[in-house]
């Protein structure tokens, strides 16, 4: 057999192939001149806020899942086998307290940018208010440049605890991004055209907009940027994916019951006692309200497929280390990882992500449970390095928070008013989810107007105004 492609550990890189073996890195190479929408990736977003592999959006190319190999035969058949997850679901448990184990991270961060730290172009760090990326600074050269989003104005707790952070370590310069919502629109529709992938608007214009801040200041120079992201997954912090794994072991204990729709539309939460499908449950935190609701119906045995999918490249799904794999295979992280790894390059970055490292990524799995369940899946071992590095402490205690786009403003303007019309007239959109029932109960809710009209903006973009 030959072996045609493979994909990274981590997935960064999107590679796509056909039937016949072909391979590209973006599936319009691998189409003729008028390809078929595929619809299931369209629902794909709309619940999960990406593609999941191994969709593409157009029927007859296929994405690879992280670490997936394609191979050929002498017939010229095409075989896909994952020999590197597999694996990492049966790794062994590492000995040692919480400080034992930050002290042996913390020799392995110092080994990772002894050869990882380039010195022939400038070096940049997204710094939030966080430790995931604190953590990062206490190891980068003192003339490394941060730059913050400060998505909720100058007041924010993020800010001021990421220049905290900045002051600590010292370093050379802290740059921060205000939001802007034409300037946003406009560099969002600009990558949108370029990269012909869907992402939200305002879980992916921060980065644009840092990198775009970060260019500026480095006059066009390529510069290699450092991410904290990852860290939460990878530790089993994520609360989501506590979440999901523990609804679903609870409602396959019980035999879960069959719950009636108009039931769970009432009372929406009902819907995490009705199934034990974990990729079903997270598309109720992923969607933003919009699943379930009688106003989108993915295809039948849409979910089932998913979840087999998960398991062919897994081997298995039983344990929660499984279930943080899943996430980093094929939900969760697909998403972060289209956003980290293709919106900032757009602006001068050569990316590093440290929490994506194949050892890092290996010894956080081998962290024992007992460990990560302590102060409610907390971070133990992250803490515990973040102390050792001389992180602030109010840092380290204060409660997690994710980057934010700031919509207050946006509501009280009422700019989704217009937007909201238009989606309504959006024939194709309307195919796969009812906008104008979704409009009567959820014209506020941002999150889900967010990703909505990034479904409709990029429908616009492939498929053409008409």
């Amino acid at each position: 057999m030959k072996l045609l492609a493979k994909n990274t550990f981590a997935g960064e890189t999107l590679i796509y192939y056909d039937s016949q073996g072909r391979i590209a890195f973006h599936p319009d190479a691998l189409c003729g001149p008028r390809p078929h929408l595929n619809p299931e990736a369209i629902y794909d977003f709309l619940l999960f806020d990406t593609i999941l592999p191994p969709n593409s959006i157009w029927q007859g190319v296929a994405a690879l899942f992280p670490g997936e190999e394609l191979w050929q035969d002498r017939d010229g058949q095409i075989i896909l086998q994952n020999k590197e997850y597999p694996a990492l679901t049966r790794l062994g448990i590492v000995a040692g307290t919480p400080r034992e184990l930050a002290a042996h991270l913390d020799k392995m961060f110092e080994e990772y940018f002894a050869r990882t730290v380039s010195r022939d172009k400038p070096t940049a760090l997204m710094l939030s208010g966080g430790i995931d990326s604190a953590i990062l600074a206490s190891y980068l050269p003192k003339d490394t440049v941060c730059v913050t989003w400060a998505g909720w104005g100058e007041g924010s707790s993020d800010l001021r605890y990421a220049r905290q952070n900045f002051r600590q370590f010292a370093l050379k310069k802290h740059l921060v991004s205000h939001i802007d919502y034409a300037a946003d629109e406009k560099i969002f529709d600009a990558a949108l055209r370029n990269l012909r992938h869907p992402f939200s608007i305002s879980s992916g214009v921060p980065y644009l907009r840092m990198a775009e801040q970060l260019q500026e200041y480095f006059q066009g120079r390529p510069y290699q940027l450092f991410m904290g992201e990852n860290a939460d997954t990878i530790a089993g912090a994520y609360h989501t994916g506590v979440y999901v794994y523990y609804f679903s072991k609870i409602n396959r204990l019980w035999g879960f019951v069959s719950i009636p729709p108009s039931l769970i539309e009432k009372k929406r939460k009902l819907f995490l006692l009705s199934s034990t499908n974990p990729v079903k449950l997270f598309a109720y935190f992923s969607s933003f309200g919009l699943y379930p609701g009688s106003w989108i119906n993915p295809p039948q045995g849409y979910f089932e497929t998913k979840l087999e999918q998960i398991k062919v490249q897994l081997g298995r799904l039983r344990n929660f280390r499984d279930h943080i794999l899943m996430l980093e295979l094929a939900i969760g992280s697909r998403r972060n990882q289209f956003r980290q790894g293709y919106l900032p390059p757009l602006y001068g970055a050569e990316m590093t992500l440290p929490y994506y490292d194949e050892g890092i990524v290996k010894f956080f799995l081998q962290i024992p449970q007992r460990i990560r369940r302590q102060q409610y899946f907390g971070k133990t071992v992250l803490q515990e390095l973040a102390r050792r590095r001389g992180v602030p402490n109010e840092v380290i205690e204060k409660g997690k928070k994710g980057l934010s786009y700031g919509y207050a403003d946006f509501l009280q303007q009422h700019r989704h008013i217009p937007i909201w019309d238009q989606m309504q007239k959006d024939i194709v959109l309307n195919k796969f989810v009812d906008i104008t029932a979704v409009r009567q109960k959820h014209e506020s809710n941002f999150a889900l107007f967010d990703m909505l009209r990034s479904a409709h903006k990029y429908l616009k973009v492939i498929l053409g105004p008409g």
